[in-house]
């Protein structure tokens, strides 16, 4: 599976088979520089808020039912991610 989060001007890429990589997007635009053993709090504190993510994401859909409506409404970050994907207007 492959992950990544970005915050800031940080990235987080994970992947199953692969060592983590993390590119400071400001510096380095290509990401060619993996800064993944310079920066290990930064990896953490990344690593940390994609986990909380993931969780999030898996409780919100074990609530939900094959065909059920969900309130976007509720969810500001969810209606934005969407609308920025092309999924809804």
């Amino acid at each position: 599976m492959r992950r990544a989060i970005v915050r800031d001007n940080l990235k987080l890429i994970q992947l199953d088979d692969d060592p983590d990589e993390l590119f400071d997007l400001a510096q380095d635009t290509l990401e060619l520089d993996n800064l993944i053993s310079q920066r290990p709090a930064d990896k953490a504190t990344l690593n940390q808020q994609l986990n909380r993510h993931i969780d999030l994401t898996e409780a919100q859909r074990a609530t939900l039912l094959a065909g059920a409506t969900l309130e976007l409404g509720e969810n500001p970050e969810l209606l934005q991610r969407l609308r920025g994907l092309g999924y809804i207007e």
